[in-house]
């Protein structure tokens, strides 16, 4: 067999080389021919070892052009060496039978220019060729070939397609049937460019494709279909099924899976503007992917529709980082039918979602991420937990929950990155039941609470917190504006508008809760905190040192020993003071209306400024509930009647809100109608001196007007007309709360007269002289207690007679 490939191989390369010059140029007319073009051959030799134990045509340099070549300068094929396997035994019959063909270092190009010229009529030849009787010279010529080294690209300039590969290595068999072609494939192939349009880039970019599997041509449907094949793509396993079809249709459809892939490895895959987008999702375990690939063969991207699953896996974005997370997911880049496969037109939809975020599950029915070029989310993300929970979460220096169960309902929609308030919105709802709520700073609880909050944007609403403060129910309802940072920080200031109402309202309690040092900055975290680190901030500045706007009504208000009904208050507190603007409530059938500042001055040590209007209050409750206003010598059990005041006064307050009578400054103008003294012991010791005879433990009197002054530690009263069922007089001085007591009593001679029992005294005006009168003075003695002595000369005092002259004045 050997001595005939020799002699036979003897033979035909003597042929060849004699007859070489014409063989070249028969070959090359023929096939020209048959395609229509120019064919070149440098060289024509006969190789034994190439293809042993077969004979080779051996062609160097050949090249395949079209008509006009001149023009665009391509060749429609080209190779550096082609070789023609002979088959040995055909040989002995005197048949040349090629059954291979061998291509190294070659490449085919078909393009199509701008104005639609196309070299592929080349490929399909000037006329329809039936197949080849079992006698032909060439039977079976393509039934073998191999490609080494060898680039294909498809280039359309109109339809804007680039498909560009590099074959390593490419082995095909061909095995025929009645019914169809069976190719058997083995490859080696570099992925340059699959674009559809390479405005929208190309997929698979640099990743080689490695695998056997068989292909099946159907002739009479001119459909090419393969079923289960594997393909490994950069040895990542792929299983391909599909149809291309070639005939009117032009069309293909490609079923892709694959398992255990990594997000960064699938986006690879997909063009750089698709990437691009993804990209700003990562995943630490891979997923499992199946596709669906459609379109037509003859331009435009085709329809991509990809599913994944995977459990188990953890997520890093610029919203939200995830672990121990489970998701099954798509994408597709047609979301609107009839408009361009793009990014602008693709999305991806997450759903059955469930991942832990910083201690909590959160679960989602549906994520969808549109426009991978701007990608845009549309979330919604649901959770139940702990309520303890949230204190590693927040991590807040102004409060911690300590019991109960909460719910949560977050909806976004916005971009993933660059995130400000005007291009994305988020709300949501926080639900709390039987929570404790405890206030750090002053260790103070508010108990049993429930509560609806929503968050739109950066505000935070309050519908409702419902709470018991020791044991007493109260409701709050209201608004933080700017409290939240997860949209980009607000330019404005944190602040909190707070509306509560409650049947019973004890000041000291409520105080005791929202209790704060003033001020009570927190240091500034890191600038580049992200949105939560920076809420969390921005709350506790609110609670220790914010603006907070709080509206209480409450059917009873209860303060140490005051007692009231119907508050309406309006409270204002700012980083240095707190202030009571428009305070009204009942006080028994009066009223009173209070405004007050309060500002810290020193540790646990407050300074009120206060203006306060009464009418018509009980005289004996008020000075039961304000402690007598510091005054021993005149108490609650000495003094009855209607109170009417226009007060401004300052005193110091501790944290309690308990009262330091001793600071208080300022003054009043006062009125006490259908007034009584009872058992006044001043009034009382008169009797040593004068009227020993008539009852002063009860005297009813008439109206009392007069302005009152506070000042370290005194009171002082001036001229003041008392005019009793029992007598009339006149006091004027200083009451001294600490200190020395200095007060004139004037006793008109016209008192000797007994009044009946039916008198109703009336004022004739303090500034009268009182005619003939007698003279008493009250002054604190050595041991404090103040003492009546006469005072004859009184009158001649040079402060008493000025005073009385200029009110006659």
């Amino acid at each position: 067999m050997f001595l005939f490939l020799l002699v036979s191989y003897i033979i035909l390369s003597l042929y060849v080389s004699a007859n070489k010059k014409e063989l070249l140029t028969k070959a090359g007319v023929e096939i020209g021919k048959l395609i229509g073009g120019t064919v070149t051959v440098s060289d024509l030799s006969v190789s034994l070892f190439n293809n042993f134990p077969y004979l080779s045509i051996g062609l160097k340099k050949v090249a395949v052009r079209d008509s006009l070549f001149s023009r665009h300068g391509h060749n429609l094929f080209e190779a550096e060496k082609l070789f023609l396997r002979l088959h040995p035994l055909k040989l002995l019959l005197a048949r040349i039978s090629i059954n291979k063909v061998e291509i190294d270092s070659g490449a085919l190009y078909v393009f199509t220019d701008t104005n639609g010229y196309t070299n592929d009529y080349l490929l399909r030849g000037k006329k329809q060729f039936t197949r080849q009787e079992n006698n032909s010279a060439t039977e079976k010529i393509l039934d073998k070939v191999e490609l080494n080294h060898f680039a294909v690209t498809l280039e359309d300039l109109t339809k804007k397609k680039l498909f560009d590969f590099y074959i390593n290595h490419l082995d095909v068999k061909t095995d025929n049937s009645d019914s169809s072609y069976n190719f058997m494939l083995k490859e080696s192939i570099l992925v340059k460019s699959v674009a559809f349009n390479l405005a929208n880039g190309s997929y698979a970019t640099s990743h080689l494709l490695e695998g056997s599997y068989m292909l099946r041509f159907f002739p009479t449907k001119k459909e090419l279909r393969f079923d289960s094949i594997t393909i490994n793509i950069s040895k990542q396993p792929f299983r391909f099924s599909g149809i291309f079809s070639l005939g009117n249709k032009q069309q293909f459809a490609l079923q892709v899976s694959t398992k255990n892939i990594l997000l960064d490895f699938a986006k690879s895959l997909l063009t750089k503007k698709t990437s691009t987008g993804i990209s700003l999702v990562s995943l630490k375990s891979p997923l499992d992917v199946n596709a669906s690939i459609s379109g037509s063969l003859t331009g435009g991207d085709p329809f991509i529709l990809a599913r994944w699953g995977t459990k188990n896996n953890s997520i890093t974005t610029p919203l939200l980082n995830f672990s121990n997370c489970s998701f099954d997911g798509l994408y597709t880049n047609e979301v609107a039918r009839g408009v361009e496969r793009n990014d602008p037109n693709s999305k991806v939809e997450v759903y059955n979602f469930r991942g832990d975020w910083q201690g909590l599950t959160l679960t989602s029915n549906k994520i969808i991420i549109k426009n991978l070029t701007t990608p845009i989310v549309t979330a919604t993300l649901q959770s139940h937990f702990l309520l303890t929970q949230l204190n590693a979460l927040v991590q807040t220096k102004t409060l911690s929950l300590t019991e109960g169960r909460g719910s949560m309902q977050i909806n976004y929609k916005g971009p993933i990155d660059h995130i400000t308030p005007q291009n994305a919105s988020l709300n949501g709802l926080l639900n709390i039941q039987n929570g404790n709520i405890l206030m750090r700073a002053p260790q103070s609880t508010l108990s049993n609470c429930t509560a609806a909050i929503r968050f739109v944007n950066s505000d935070v609403i309050i519908d409702s917190l419902r709470c018991k403060i020791h044991g007493h129910p109260i409701r709050f309802w209201g608004e933080a504006k700017n409290a939240l940072a997860f949209l980009g920080d607000a330019p404005d200031k944190v602040s909190l508008t707070l509306n509560g109402f409650a049947a019973l309202l004890n000041i000291e309690h409520l105080s005791d809760i929202i209790s704060r040092k003033i001020p009570a900055k927190t240091k500034p975290k890191d600038i580049k905190a992200g949105g939560l680190a920076k809420t969390v901030q921005k709350i506790d500045n609110l609670l220790s040192s914010g603006k907070i706007a709080v509206s209480l009504n409450a059917d009873t208000l209860v303060f140490h020993r005051f007692e009231a009904r119907r508050l309406n208050a309006r409270i204002l507190i700012d980083e240095n003071a707190w202030q009571l603007k428009n305070v009204s409530l009942l006080h028994g059938n009066g009223s009173m209306a209070i405004t007050a500042n309060v500002a810290e001055e020193g540790k646990s040590r407050f300074l009120l400024k206060a203006g306060m209007k009464m009418k018509d209050v009980d005289a004996q409750k008020v000075w039961y509930q304000f402690e007598n206003f510091g005054i021993p010598a005149l108490t609650y059990k000495n003094i009855k009647g209607l109170l009417s005041a226009n007060a401004t006064v300052s005193l110091y307050l501790d944290k309690s809100g308990k009262f330091d009578m001793g600071t208080m400054e300022g003054q009043a103008d006062f009125s006490i109608k259908n007034g009584a003294l009872v058992n006044f012991t001043p009034l009382q010791n008169v009797q040593t001196f004068v009227f020993k005879n008539r009852d002063f433990t009860d005297i009813a009197f008439a109206e009392i007007k007069d302005k009152i002054s506070f000042k370290n530690n005194q009171v002082t009263i001036n001229r003041m007309e008392i005019n009793s069922t029992a007598l009339s007089l006149f006091v004027e001085g200083v009451y001294a709360i600490r200190g020395n007591t200095d007060i004139t009593i004037q006793l008109p001679l016209a008192n000797l007269k007994k009044r009946d029992k039916d008198y109703k005294p009336e004022n004739m005006g303090a500034q009268r002289g009182g005619g003939m009168s007698v003279f008493l003075r009250a002054v604190s003695g050595n041991d404090g207690v103040i003492k009546i002595k006469y005072d004859p000369f009184a009158r001649f005092r040079k402060s008493t007679r000025d005073n009385i002259d200029s009110k006659k004045n």
